[in-house]
């Protein structure tokens, strides 16, 4: 009887002409796509999957083989993980194109806190090496998500310090608050929605590596930070009596300021 299963099997798969990776990886495929990043700072547009998708046939243990993420013996997800502009797609092992920014829903976060291991006051490599704007130092955050009513099958999430020292991520992002986000762990009594992009972390685990958004599952996905006001158009300086007459025309109502002229005196210092 199982023999003539699998006969069956292999013969629909051949009917549909494709082979039994393929065809496991049109099935996954099927998840909704095309999502919104919460971020603002990420283009890409998101798969939404389950941590077992990402974990594959080995779930709910941690292994690169069998992940529809794994790209060669080696590796899997995107090439760099702390990568300021992340690849929206990439070619898994078995020649199948697909995206590596994924929305996972339903998660609950335990383990998050700051990785001493992991702090800078420069660059990675990777993104030019240059110090951090105003010599700062900045330090990963790391922690799991678990999928609610599950007791394993983790994936690591971590907000890069790059991404931090970039401004992509931290407590002027609302949407990847580094900061807020700790006081979301729970035994999963808080339910979590997060994006981020998949990334092996060999020879360990997957990972979540840039992550780049987090909301309650309740709630929508928060507003993006405020954009700064753009600059005064048409400057003119025009010379008078011992002044000079500054004008311009007004910003657009994004935040500019309303006034549009200032005189400047000339006297003599006392």
């Amino acid at each position: 009887m199982i023999l003539i299963v699998g006969i069956l099997v292999l013969a629909f798969a051949a009917y549909l002409n494709v082979t039994p990776s393929a065809a496991i990886d049109g099935a996954q495929s099927a998840a909704t796509s095309g999502l919104s990043s919460w971020n603002p700072n990420v283009t890409c547009a998101a798969d939404l999957v389950t941590i077992r998708d990402v974990l594959g046939s080995a779930y709910p243990h941690q292994s690169l083989s069998g992940s529809r993420y794994q790209h060669n013996a080696t590796s899997g997800g995107i090439p760099l993980e702390r990568s300021l502009s992340p690849p929206c797609t990439i070619t898994n092992i078995t020649g199948a194109v697909l995206s590596p920014f994924v929305q996972i829903n339903g998660v609950s976060l335990y383990g998050y806190g700051v990785k001493t291991t992991d702090c800078s006051g420069w660059y990675s490599k990777q993104n030019g090496g240059q110090r951090y704007p105003g010599n700062k130092t900045f330090c990963t955050n790391a922690g799991q998500v678990i999928t609610l009513g599950t007791t394993s099958g983790y994936m690591k999430i971590e907000i890069d310090r790059d991404w931090l020292g970039k401004g992509y991520c931290g407590p002027n992002v609302p949407s990847c608050n580094n900061e807020t986000l700790g006081q979301e762990q729970s035994n999963g009594s808080i339910s979590l929605d997060v994006q981020g992009f998949v990334f092996w972390e060999g020879p360990y685990h997957w990972e979540l590596h840039p992550f780049t958004a987090w909301k309650l599952s309740n709630s929508p996905p928060p507003p993006p930070p405020n954009s700064p006001p753009s600059a005064p158009q048409n400057l003119a300086a025009t010379g008078g009596n011992a002044q000079v007459t500054l004008t311009w025309q007004a910003p657009a109502s994004d935040g500019g300021s309303p006034v549009t002229n200032y005189k400047i005196y000339r006297g003599v210092a006392s």
